[in-house]
């Protein structure tokens, strides 16, 4: 059969229907028409769907346009202030704005169909909505009615604790308002009813009128953290104990306490700050508010907290070093620096030894320095007592004829003078620098004014203030620039020189003077003080002796007194026209020898402050130093010079002896009211120590007829008893011992004789004095007056001994045991086991309170000690215990110079097993009778009186062996 034909047709049958293509294939048998009949239908249908579907989406898309425009709408009566809470008038707006849009939207509707579809999908939208605009307005009316709930809350709660006008006592006006605060709980309770009944479930509203304490008292925390933060927070921590509040939730406290802690942070930071610079500055720490460490730890990180312990420890132990350091003479000073330097090496890190050594090394010199430019400040600022009393002095009444405050003025400056003598100080001073520099401008002022009359109160007052220790007064002035003529007033006496030594500061007088020696010859003031120069010089030669280093100190002290004596010369002659330029000068020469007695070393000032010493009074000054160094040396116990590389103090030799007989000799003192005695060297006077560490001083006006240092009355007929020992026999002495000396050693007798002259001890050079000596030979008049002191090394003391001695820690270690655990110890008491409280852990170290708090000793874990830190703490705790027994010399319970060192060998013992505490009288220090034996040196009754306490009935076999040890020492 022929193939039937097919055909392929591409059509648009409306504007509606997209292009159609179809594979129709049409047989011979049917017509076209009939054959296009169900693609026709199934044209319209498809173009029927595709207009719906065209509708419904414009519906939407105008429908979605709308809902912006409507949350726009809903959001705005949401926000406004009227509409937000008026439910009537947000529905009429709303439903103003919703016909509005609907309005709009249906006009940009392209056909009916999509006009109807927009426009119920809207009024569904809109009834949404209103639903919506109806919850949003009564949220916003119960928050609204919430936050004025909580205004009227905060004012009555504020107004009761804070409202009240009356000061509390403390002062503040900020105080609880009794009658509001009564009523507190009554009127919260009522504005919460009234606001919130009807509104709120009633077992919320319960619940909030139940947790009205816990409010206020959150308030109350809160107020209490701004004006006490740690009160606040030790109360917080109590939790429901607490008295103040007890009602507040967990969230509550735990946010009120991060909030005290927060408030505390800068101010315990500030306060920390303001403590190490107090430490640094020498405050000791009775003397400051206590540091509270617990509260750091509870306050800040572990690692800042630990920061600042560490810190506060390192400070404290810096300060303690100071203070001790400035409790030290001035010889002593270096020794024992180095001492603390080397624990502190062995004891802290690198990094902390360094910086601690660094600061200690600076404080030394500081204080060196402040002994030495300033040392009245220097001891005010060191101890409190002594600055205390100045202060009251400074209150008290102006009137300078008031009794009890020249008498408390009187006590301290002698306070001040001991306590220069104390530390070693040697050129004391009875002012601070700038009390000196104000006397010196006030009298300048008043010199430069004429008024003679204010120059001589002023003088009568240094007099009345300073009493015996004027001369003092008068050397530190000059020092600072006080006129020579008020030093010359002092040291002439007579009333009528004293006058005219005054005077001579005057402006007036100064040019009366001038203008006179002016119409003189111009030979006159040469050939007076040349007159005046020959006429004294058997006092100048004395004057160039006692300060032979120092020429220019000397020659300006000459100067002085030949510019003063030719002033009286001139006064002389302006005041008796008659009188010669001869007669004048040697009524000023003589004027001024007349006041002294001159020996052949010193010269003896007759007007000592108020006292004028007559010849008896002089003679016996005189016949007292002949005789200390003729009879009295052994007496005045007077010690060698020691070595560097000798451990203990080098002997005083024959040698030395027969060096201070032959070259020993008396200079008078910086100060003029005394003498001074030492050994004349070969660059030098070097003024000798006794064992004390003090010079050899005779004061003029000392009628104590005592060897000095000691209670050993002077025999003045010990010359008439012993043949007297002269330069001649001396010498014949010499010679004998160098004679036998160089027949003994093989030596010339040259080189014997220098040997005796010049004591040959190890590592002393007596030629220059100085390779030895701390402080080198000069001159003695200057500030470092100790010129040849005892030299660096310095004898170990008890202290230093014990811990050198390894029997002494032995017999601890036996008696301590060695337990690297904690433990409480056991012991029986009349039969009974008693078990101690507290825990022992290592060599007997007692853990205290403060120790089991923070788990550590000396920063070592309690819990996990090695025996390394085990070695370390018993170290640590040895030393506390020699320095709880110095502490009992220091308060003279017991005397360190006399005590047998068995004797304090064993009070380390007891003292490291059983502490001390005089204020307590505990431990060591309630052993009253037993100290007093040992004070008394009665060690066989001290022996016994050890035996009769509780220690020994607790630890039985400990206590009879060391009372057994005592009962042998002799």
């Amino acid at each position: 059969m022929p193939k039937i034909p097919t055909f392929t047709s591409e059509a648009r049958p409306t504007a509606q229907v997209g292009s159609v293509k179809s594979n129709l294939q049409v047989p011979l048998s049917q017509t076209v028409a009939g054959a296009l009949s169900p693609l026709t239908d199934f044209v319209v249908k498809k173009a029927v769907q595709a207009n719906d579907t065209q509708n419904r989406t414009e519906a939407l898309r105008l429908g979605n346009e709308f809902t912006r425009e409507l949350q726009t709408v809903e959001d705005y009566i949401a926000n406004d202030s009227v509409l937000g809470v008026n439910k009537e008038a947000a529905n009429a707006y709303y439903k103003e704005q919703t016909n509005s849009l609907i309005s709009q939207f249906k006009g940009q509707s392209t056909n009916s169909a999509s006009q109807t579809l927009f426009e119920n999908n809207a009024l569904s939208a809109v009834n949404r909505g209103i639903f919506r605009i109806d919850n949003t307005v009564e949220k916003n009316v119960l928050l609204d009615l919430t936050t004025q709930v909580e205004t009227q809350e905060t004012y009555l709660i504020t107004q009761a604790l804070y409202g009240s006008n009356q000061p509390n006592a403390e002062g503040n006006n900020r105080a609880v308002n009794a009658f509001d605060y009564a009523t507190l709980k009554t009127n919260l309770t009522k504005l919460y009813t009234d606001a919130f009944t009807g509104k709120m479930p009633a077992p919320q509203l319960d619940e909030m009128i139940n947790n009205i304490p816990a409010l206020v008292q959150g308030y109350q925390a809160n107020k209490d953290i701004g004006n006490s933060p740690r009160l606040a927070l030790q109360e917080l921590k109590k939790g429901n104990d607490s008295t103040l509040y007890p009602n507040l939730n967990l969230d509550q406290r735990t946010q009120l306490i991060k909030d005290a802690k927060t408030i505390l942070r800068p101010q315990i930071t500030a306060e920390f700050k303001n403590y190490l610079t107090a430490r640094s500055l020498g405050k000791k720490e009775d003397e400051m508010p206590r540091f509270n460490t617990d509260i750091v730890r509870e306050v800040f990180s572990k690692p800042v907290a630990d920061q600042i312990i560490v810190q506060k420890k390192t400070a404290d132990d810096n300060a303690n070093n100071v203070n001790f350091l400035n409790s030290l003479k001035n010889q002593d000073l270096d020794f024992n620096l180095e001492a603390i330097i080397k624990d502190n090496e062995a004891t802290l890190s690198i990094n902390a030894a360094l910086e601690s050594n660094n600061f200690l090394t600076d404080a030394v010199a500081n204080i060196k320095s402040k002994r030495k430019d300033d040392p009245v400040q220097y001891i005010l600022d060191t101890n409190s007592d002594i600055k205390s009393e100045a202060i009251k002095i400074s209150n008290m009444s102006t009137d300078p004829d008031d009794p009890t405050k020249t008498a408390a003025q009187l006590d301290i400056v002698e306070q001040i003078v001991e306590k220069q003598e104390a530390l070693g100080i040697p050129n004391k001073k009875v002012m601070t620098k700038n009390q000196s520099k104000q006397f010196v401008a006030m009298y300048q002022e008043a010199a430069k004014n004429s008024n003679e009359n204010d120059l001589i109160g002023m003088m009568l007052g240094l007099a009345k203030d300073y009493g015996e220790h004027e001369n003092l007064a008068l050397i530190q002035l000059r020092e600072d620039g006080l006129p020579f003529g008020t030093i010359a007033s002092s040291i002439l006496g007579n009333s009528t020189l004293s006058k005219m030594a005054l005077s001579f500061d005057t402006e007036d007088e100064k040019k009366e003077m001038m203008a006179f020696v002016k119409k003189q010859n111009k030979l006159f003031e040469t050939e007076v003080k040349t007159k005046i120069n020959e006429e004294i010089s058997e006092f100048t030669d004395i004057v160039r002796r006692n300060t032979s280093l120092d020429s220019s100190q000397s020659l300006t002290q000459i100067n002085d007194i030949e510019e003063f004596l030719t002033y009286i010369t001139a006064q002389q002659m302006i005041g008796n026209p008659g009188m010669s330029q001869e007669d004048a000068t040697q009524f000023a020469v003589d004027s001024w020898m007349e006041s002294f007695v001159i020996t052949d070393t010193y010269y003896i000032g007759k007007q000592q402050g108020d006292i004028r010493l007559n010849e008896n009074e002089t003679n016996k000054i005189e016949d007292t130093t002949d005789l200390l160094k003729t009879f009295y040396l052994d007496d005045l116990d007077i010690v060698s010079f020691k070595s560097n590389t000798e451990t203990d103090p080098v002997i005083l030799s024959s040698k030395m002896r027969s060096q201070m007989r032959i070259n020993g000799e008396w200079r008078n003192t910086p100060d003029g009211e005394g003498v001074v005695f030492g050994i004349v060297l070969d660059r030098g006077f070097a003024p000798v120590l006794n064992s004390a560490g003090e010079q050899i001083i005779l004061k003029f006006n000392d009628t104590s007829r005592l060897v000095p240092g000691t209670d050993i009355v002077i025999d003045f007929d010990i010359g008439f008893n012993n043949p007297e020992e002269t330069s001649a026999t001396m010498l014949i002495d010499t010679f004998e011992k160098a004679n036998q000396l160089a027949r003994d050693e093989g030596i010339t007798y040259e080189e014997a004789l220098e040997k005796i002259r010049k004591p040959n001890i190890e590592n002393i050079e007596f030629d220059d004095g100085k390779k030895n000596s701390k402080n080198p030979v000069g001159n003695q008049s200057k500030t470092d007056f100790s010129l040849f002191t005892k030299l660096a090394a310095s004898e170990p003391t008890l202290g230093e001994r014990f811990l050198a001695d390894n029997n002494n820690i032995k017999l601890l270690a036996k008696h301590e045991g060695n337990e690297l655990k904690p433990y409480n110890l056991k012991y029986t008491v009349n039969g009974k086991e008693v078990i101690e409280d507290f825990r022992t852990v290592g060599k007997g170290h007692r853990i205290t309170e403060a120790e089991e708090k923070s788990g550590k000793i000396y920063t070592y874990d309690i819990n996990n000690l090695t025996q390394e830190q085990v070695d370390d703490i018993f170290k640590q705790d040895v030393k506390k215990a020699v320095n709880l027994v110095n502490d009992l010399g220091k308060n003279s319970t017991i005397n360190l110079d006399t005590i047998n060192p068995s004797a304090y060998n064993i009070l380390v013992q007891m003292a490291f097993q059983m502490g001390s505490n005089p204020k307590t009288k505990k431990g060591l220090a309630g052993f009253e009778k037993t100290l007093q034996f040992i004070k008394d040196g009665e060690y066989n009754k001290a022996s016994k009186e050890m035996l009769d306490s509780t220690w020994h009935d607790q630890t039985p076999s400990r206590a009879k062996e060391l009372s057994n040890l005592m009962a042998k020492i002799k």
